[in-house]
């Protein structure tokens, strides 16, 4: 856990941007170079799965069978992890729309956990990347690179340059303060594996 009074902020950049936290730059302008497969892989088994799944419930597969209320549940859990994406992440800590008690950060924190994205740090500092420098290579989702790029290619490809050098200029000592979201970027897997999986699974199976 870091405390935030004890740094400065430029020793605090230093710390929360060393080694695994930094991401690769792109090897050419070539798009095949700098392709970034596990995310690929990972990306489209998700969305695979989830065509066989709806596909299963719909045509009512004999070896599958999807109980309504595990459908019901599904749409409980996507409209967690929504408010933890809206109101937790992007509202709350990217843009300090309104206040949090610790209570309700951690709250956020979990249902942030569910939607099986970035650590809350990484997500906040790509989005202020994003604003301050939209729609130019320093934006992580540059939509002048086509509706896929912006949408999830982002996500397939290593980073440009330019936005590895912008990301270390934007002010994120508020959020590094945090103790909520540096326990989140300490156990940023554990908390992933855990309620983006083992909990969403264990509950329609055990009930």
């Amino acid at each position: 856990m870091i405390a935030a009074e004890n740094y400065t902020l430029e020793q605090l950049r230093e710390k929360v941007f060393s080694k695994s936290d930094d991401v690769k730059s792109i090897k050419s302008e070539e798009i095949r170079q700098n392709l970034i497969w596990k995310n690929i892989l990972f990306i489209v088994s998700l969305h695979v799965g989830f065509v066989f799944a709806i596909s299963a419930y719909v045509f009512g597969l004999s070896y599958i069978r999807i109980n309504r209320m595990t459908v019901f549940w599904g749409f409980i859990v996507t409209l967690l992890s929504g408010l933890g994406v809206t109101a937790g992440v992007h509202r709350f800590w990217s843009h300090r729309a309104y206040k949090a008690n610790l209570g309700l950060r951690i709250i956020l924190m979990i249902l942030y956990s569910i939607a099986g994205l970035n650590s809350i740090f990484h997500w906040v500092k790509d989005h202020r990347v994003h604003h301050k420098y939209s729609e130019t290579d320093a934006d992580p989702h540059n939509a002048k690179r086509g509706f896929f790029f912006s949408h999830v290619g982002w996500l397939f490809v290593n980073r440009h340059p330019e936005y590895l050098r912008r990301q270390k200029e934007i002010d994120l000592s508020d959020i590094i303060a945090d103790p909520v979201v540096m326990f989140n970027k300490k156990y940023e897997k554990e908390l992933y594996v855990m309620f983006c999986f083992v909990i969403p699974m264990a509950v329609p199976v055990i009930f």
